[in-house]
C-alpha cells in the first residue's frame, strides 16, 4: 500500500511540474528537436562503423588448412618440444601460419621462460620468416607465451604467427637451444601441397 501511494505522489509532482514548465517546454522544443537530429546522425555514424569493423572481422581469417603431421616430440637436454598444430590461412591477402606447441621444462633448476631456452624460426625458401605478433618482443612480455614462466616439469603452450613468402612451399620449423650444453639444433619439415 505505501508503495502505491508513494508511486501516486512521485505521479503528481511530475505532473505538477509538466504543467508549470508548458511554456518553456515550447521554447525547449526547438533544442529537442535539433539534439535529436544530432542523435540520429551519431547513431547513424555508429552503425556504419559498426557495419565496417564486422566486415573487416569476416574478412580477416580465410581458408585456413591444418598441416597434418605425425612428428614424434623433439627431445634436448632442457626442454621437450611435442607439435600441437600448424594452420595456415590467408589474412588481407597475405599468407599466414599459426604454429603452436607445447614445451616440458626439464631443466632441473625451477621455473624457465621458453626464449630462454630456445630460439624458434620457421623458414620458407632459406628464408627466416617474420613472426608477425611480436611474441618476441620485450614490451609484450605480459601477453606472449614465449615470456611465461613454466614450471619445472611443467608443460606451456607456445603460440606464434609467420607471414609466408607464399602458399606451395614446404616450410622448416628450427629449434636452436641456447645453453651452455652446446646441443644441435632440431627441425621438422612441413610439406604444405
Amino acid at each position: 500500500m505505501e508503495k502505491k501511494i508513494f508511486g501516486i505522489a512521485i505521479v503528481l509532482f511530475l505532473l505538477t511540474g509538466c504543467v508549470r514548465n508548458a511554456d518553456v517546454e515550447q521554447v525547449d522544443q526547438k533544442k529537442i528537436d535539433s539534439t535529436e537530429e544530432s542523435a540520429v546522425t551519431e547513431e547513424e555514424t555508429v552503425t556504419e562503423e559498426t557495419v565496417v569493423l564486422e566486415e573487416t572481422t569476416i574478412e580477416e581469417k580465410t581458408e585456413a588448412t591444418n598441416i597434418a603431421f605425425d612428428i614424434d616430440p623433439l627431445v634436448f637436454d632442457e626442454f621437450t618440444v611435442e607439435m600441437n598444430y600448424v594452420e595456415l590461412y590467408q589474412k588481407d591477402g597475405k599468407e599466414y601460419a599459426d604454429v603452436s606447441f607445447t614445451w616440458l621444462n626439464q631443466a632441473g633448476d625451477g621455473a624457465k621462460k621458453f626464449m630462454s631456452q630456445s630460439l624458434v624460426s620457421l623458414y620458407q625458401n632459406h628464408t627466416d620468416l617474420d613472426e608477425t605478433t611480436g611474441a618476441w618482443d620485450i614490451e609484450n612480455s605480459n601477453s606472449s607465451s614465449l615470456y611465461y614462466d613454466n614450471a619445472e616439469n611443467g608443460e606451456l603452450n607456445i603460440f606464434l604467427t609467420y607471414e609466408l613468402e607464399n602458399k606451395e612451399d614446404n616450410l622448416r620449423l628450427l629449434f636452436m637451444p641456447i645453453n651452455e650444453l652446446d646441443e644441435e639444433a632440431q627441425q621438422i619439415d612441413f610439406n604444405i601441397k
